[in-house]
C-alpha cells in the first residue's frame, strides 16, 4: 500500500464569488492502494457523503490527482451484516 496526502473541499466556487475556499476542509495522510480509494477512505473516516473537490498526492511523486464531485455511497449489505464477534460459529 502507498501513502497519500489527501485534501477534501466540501464546497468549491469560482474566483468571481466571495469566500473563495483556498483551504481544504479536511487534510490527512492516508494509506491506500490507489488515490481514489484514499479519497473514499478519508471521506468515510470524516463522515462526509459528498465533497466538491479532492486532491491526492502520493509520498513518492509530485503528481497531484484531482477529483470533482465525489459521492460516497453506503453499502447496504455491509451495513446490515453483523460484526464478526456477533456471528455464531462452531467453536
Amino acid at each position: 500500500m502507498a501513502r497519500y496526502h489527501v485534501a477534501l473541499w466540501r464546497q468549491w466556487s469560482d474566483t468571481s464569488s466571495v469566500g473563495y475556499p483556498w483551504f481544504p476542509a479536511v487534510t490527512e495522510e492516508v494509506e491506500a492502494t490507489s488515490p481514489f480509494l484514499a479519497v473514499l477512505h478519508l471521506m468515510a473516516r470524516s463522515h462526509l457523503r459528498f465533497v466538491r473537490h479532492a486532491a491526492v498526492q502520493a509520498d513518492d511523486t509530485k503528481v497531484i490527482t484531482r477529483y470533482d464531485r465525489v459521492k460516497l455511497y453506503a453499502d447496504p449489505v455491509r451495513e446490515s451484516a453483523p460484526a464478526p464477534d456477533e456471528c455464531e460459529g462452531d467453536a
